[in-house]
This record gives C-alpha cells, structure tokens and sequence, in this order.
C-alpha cells in the first residue's frame, strides 16, 4: 500500500534511538511508533478500516498528553508502540536464536537419565529462557520466572537432535517477556513469563517459615542417590538431609565452578540462574515423595521463580521445601533457597510435580562415573 518508505523511515529511528541511549546512557533516547490519530489523515472510511484491523485511533488529547509525559519523564526502553485503547493486534516474536542439542553436544545429559534416555532438567528449560530474555533486559540484579510450565519433556538417545530456540513476544507489564521452548517442527516444550525482579531482595508476604522435624530417618545421602534418585554425578549436589516430616524436607548443597560448567549454556555467557541449585532443590521434592508418600515426581510447574541477584558458580547452602498440599497424584509446595549463612538467594513459590509409582522403574539406571570423564 506504498507504505515501505514510512517502515523504513521509522525502523531507521528507532535503530538510532537505541544507539544513542547505548552510547549515552545517562541520556534518554526514545522512537514512539505512533498508531493513527482521530482526525487528519484518517478519515472516517479509513477509520473504519482499520477498526475491521483491530487498530483503535488515538484521541487527540490523549495522545498530546503521552507526547508530553515522554518528554519529561523519559522511557527506559528505546522503542515504544502507541495504539489507541481497545487496540487487538497479535504482536510479531521477538528473532530467535538457535541452538542445536543432543547428548554428544550436552553430555551432561548422561547424567539426567529416565528409562535410558536423557532429559533436559527443568532448571535447564528455565535457564534457556532467562538467557534469552537477558539479551533485552537486564537481569544481573534479580529476575522472576512466572507461571513456568513443561509442556512436552526434552528426551534423547543415541545420536538424536533436536534444533532448539526460544520464541519471545512481550510480556504484560515493564521489561517482560512471555518466553517458549520450541524446535524446528514447531513443538513447544516449556513456557513461562520472564522479567527483571521486583522484590528489592526480600521475601516480604511470599514465605512462612515452619518449623521441620528429623520425624523420618533417612539413609546416608550417597544411598538415596542410589535408592531414590536417578541423577548421576555432576548433578549430585546435595550433601545431606538435615529434617524430614510431612511438613517438608531441609537439605544442604553445594556446587563448584568445574561441576557448573559442564553444564554447557549454549548462548555462551554465564549463566543466569543457578541451575544446580534449582535441580537440587526439586530432588528434595523426590526424597520427600518417595519417602512419605511411597512414589517419585517430576517437575509439571512452578507460579514463581524469584531470583534475588547473582550466585556464585561455586555456592554452599540449604533448601527448604515447605508443603502445600498433595493429592490426586500432585504435589504443591514452597521452596527457599539460602546460603551458608541463611541469606536468601532465590524462592519458588507453589512448585507442582506429578507423582507417580511407576517412575520407580523409570528412574533405575547404570551410573557410570566415566560419563563425567568426558565433559
């Protein structure tokens, strides 16, 4: 509709917005890609065209007022998009990056092994979501992972593949984005909504501590790695079970930098979220099933994932996973994650895993050490 020199007119400002605002940050740089405002142009048979598009006008004075509030208060983002209110229109996601993987390539899969195939863990879902939305916002202070879901498990064997990418497209609210793990046939493996972390470091109303009790006597942990958990060597990074009742479970974890980083990120920057210390923490959730209820669980989703800055590589702590509820084969709870001296580091609320008997099986394996030779 010879439209293409208005595109290109604009796409040149808002790449020169974005230069500036990165070669002077100190300075506000914003491009507002305007929708149509009532009166000028847009006359009433254009109007209600773009009605039959979904696309609202802007009325005058409101759209004057934004203009105004732009100049005096300045955006944080480089880019924004004004439509008028009502406006229905599917945005287009975010460029993907790609990113093939396999056991050869994540060898680290040898040791996240269920019925002879290796799995992504969840954390690792989590982790390739964080890292995505990171390239756009900066989530070095704390993030928030929401309503974080595995849609279809990550499974390999033999010399199998999969081409990976994760589909972003905005979020509600400031800084964040709806995040999808997704191949290259177009299956969705994982979702959750990403953003930088509004907690100011602090648990506030979201936990409740309740006392433990060592109630249930347990194994040493190097038995229940071999009794009740299928996670080989470079995933073993609890160190002991402190309490257990049917109020929850309390363990101690700790992590190295060589261990980590066998855990190959494959946008090749350090990680963002400590994946082994979230893994740890829903092994607990296995030992407590396993050993209160009689029967294993994995990961189904989680409502939060609160991150209250970076953690080291190489960590020492405690996890504590506090109940909720379980029945109908789910279990629901809370998790706090501390360090050795019992500073927060990151919280998940309302965690849910599905139980099931028959993962007994599912989970017996052979544990070779020699696979971590390799890494």
């Amino acid at each position: 509709k010879g439209q293409s020199d208005y595109a290109i007119a604009n796409e040149t400002l808002n790449k020169l917005a974005q230069h500036l605002q990165t070669r002077y940050p100190k300075m506000s740089a914003v491009a507002i890609n305007w929708g149509p405002w009532e009166g000028g142009m847009v006359t009433p048979a254009l109007e209600a065209i773009f009605e039959t598009e979904g696309i609202k006008t802007i009325p005058m004075a409101a759209g004057a007022e934004l203009a105004i509030c732009e100049l005096e208060c300045g955006c944080p983002a480089p880019e924004i998009v004004v439509l008028g209110h009502g406006s229905q229109i599917e945005l287009a996601p975010e460029p993907k990056k790609e990113f093939v993987v396999s056991m050869e390539g994540q060898p680290y899969l040898f040791d996240h092994m269920l019925a002879g195939k290796g799995v992504v863990p969840a954390a690792t879902l989590q982790e390739w979501m964080v890292q995505q939305v990171g390239e756009r916002v900066d989530l070095s202070n704390g993030f928030s992972c929401k309503d974080f879901k595995v849609l279809k498990g990550v499974r390999f064997d033999g010399d199998a593949s999969l081409t990976i990418s994760v589909a972003l497209s905005p979020g509600i609210g400031e800084n964040s984005y709806q995040a999808i793990v997704v191949d290259a046939a177009g299956t969705k493996y994982a979702k959750a909504v990403i953003g930088a972390s509004d907690s100011n470091h602090t648990l506030g109303d979201n936990w409740t501590r309740h006392s433990i009790a060592r109630e249930i006597q347990l194994p040493s942990i190097s038995q229940l790695y071999q009794e009740d958990l299928f996670h080989g060597t470079v995933f073993q990074c609890l160190n002991d079970v402190v309490a257990l009742d049917r109020g929850g479970i309390m363990g101690g974890f700790s992590t190295s930098v060589s261990t980590k980083s066998v855990l190959r990120n494959p946008f090749g920057r350090p990680h963002l979220s400590h994946t082994l210390m979230v893994d740890a923490g829903l092994q607990l959730a296995i030992i407590w099933t396993s050993r209160v209820l009689g029967q294993p669980c994995l990961p189904s989703s989680w409502d939060e994932y609160i991150q209250f800055g970076a953690i080291p590589a190489e960590l020492v702590g405690q996890i504590t996973l506090q109940i909720r509820d379980y029945k109908h084969r789910m279990l629901e709870a809370d998790l706090l994650f501390a360090d050795s001296d019992g500073q927060p580091l990151a919280l998940m609320r309302n965690y849910k895993a599905v139980m099931d008997p028959t993962l007994k099986q599912a989970f017996q394996r052979v544990r070779t050490p020699a696979n971590v030779e390799a890494l």
